[in-house]
C-alpha cells in the first residue's frame, strides 16, 4: 500500500503518536498511584482503629482482672472477660486487614504497568 508519504513524515507521526500514547499513559499511571495512595490512606486509618479498639480491650480486660480478684463474685468478672475478647478480636482483624493491604504488591499499580508493556510491545514492532 503505497500512500505517497515521505519516510520523514511516516517517522514524524510516529514519533507524534507515541509521545501523546505515553502521555495518556502516564496520566492512567498518576490515576492509578492515586488509587494506591487512598488504599494505603485506608488502611492506616484502620490500623488506628484497630490500636484503638485493642488499647479499649486492653483496658476492660484489666478491668475485669481486677473486678475478678477483689470480689468473689463471678457474673461481673465473666460479663468484662467476654466484652474484653470481643473487642480483642474485633480490633486484631482490623489491624491484620490494614497490614494485609499494606503490602508491597497490593500497592503496586498493576494496571498502568502492564499497559505500559503492551505499549512498549507495539511501539517496537512499529520501529521495525
Amino acid at each position: 500500500m503505497v500512500t505517497g508519504r515521505s519516510t520523514a513524515s511516516l517517522l514524524g507521526d510516529l514519533v507524534a503518536q507515541v509521545a501523546d500514547l505515553f502521555r495518556t499513559e502516564l496520566r492512567l499511571f498518576k490515576i492509578e498511584i492515586d488509587e494506591k495512595v487512598s488504599q494505603a490512606r485506608r488502611a492506616v486509618i484502620f490500623i488506628a482503629a484497630g490500636g484503638v479498639l485493642l488499647f479499649a480491650a486492653l483496658i476492660v480486660l484489666l478491668d475485669a482482672a481486677v473486678e475478678g480478684l477483689a470480689a468473689a463474685g463471678l457474673a461481673r468478672y465473666w460479663a468484662a472477660l467476654i466484652v474484653g475478647f470481643i473487642v480483642v478480636a474485633i480490633g486484631a482483624g482490623l489491624v491484620f486487614k490494614a497490614l494485609s493491604d499494606l503490602k508491597p504488591a497490593k500497592l503496586k499499580p498493576q494496571r498502568s504497568l502492564s499497559q505500559f508493556s503492551k505499549d512498549v510491545a507495539v511501539v517496537k514492532g512499529q520501529v521495525r
